[in-house]
């Protein structure tokens, strides 16, 4: 039932998203994260993670300062989504090497975009993606492919915001983030 309503709020958010709803998307874009954060209650660091994941949407949202403070929150979610991840196996070399690519490749695209906070901030955080890809890795293929498409979704979340707008604005960055906390909430070891 909760996956459900999780994805019953994520349609809903790009939804209201599509139609510049901006004020009932501040409502219910922070839901998916936290109601799929309740279906990990059996792994407290997932769950966790996913609070932060929570937060870093709403920081998002804000003005000013909330951009690097909803990268904060999202490190923070990442570092324990690695944790938890690395609990039970062993991650997968190539994971590292693939990551890696992704997001060099993510970084020296947006880096004209950059400002100085940014260009520290980025890299840092493209460290923990390829962190999470890789220990992703350690947990099953559904998790692996969900951090991909973290990578992807924090790309296109990138150049949209630092490069120029994408076709579709927030929808492609939101469609990608919510299929890739769905895949790493379903994905079990």
């Amino acid at each position: 039932m909760l996956p459900f309503l999780a994805f019953a709020f994520a349609i809903a958010t790009l939804r209201l998203t599509a139609i510049r709803a901006t004020g009932p998307v501040r409502l219910v874009k922070v839901l998916p994260a936290l109601i799929l954060g309740l279906t990990r209650v059996d792994e407290p660091r997932l769950a966790f993670a996913y609070l932060f994941y929570a937060a870093g949407d709403a920081l998002l949202l804000s003005k000013g300062r909330g951009f690097l403070l909803g990268l904060v929150a999202f490190l923070l979610g990442h570092g324990l989504a690695i944790a938890g991840f690395l609990e039970g196996g062993r991650p997968a070399p190539a994971a590292l090497a693939i990551g890696a690519v992704l997001v060099s490749g993510m970084v020296v695209a947006l880096w004209p975009g950059l400002n100085r906070v940014m260009r520290v901030a980025v890299p840092l955080y493209g460290a923990a993606l390829v962190a999470l890809m890789w220990a992703a890795t350690a947990r099953s293929p559904l998790t692996a492919v969900g951090a991909g498409l973290f990578i992807l979704s924090d790309a296109l979340l990138g150049w949209n915001r630092f490069r120029r707008p994408l076709p579709g604005g927030d929808l492609p960055v939101l469609a990608t983030y919510y299929v890739a906390i769905g895949l790493i909430a379903a994905g079990r070891a």
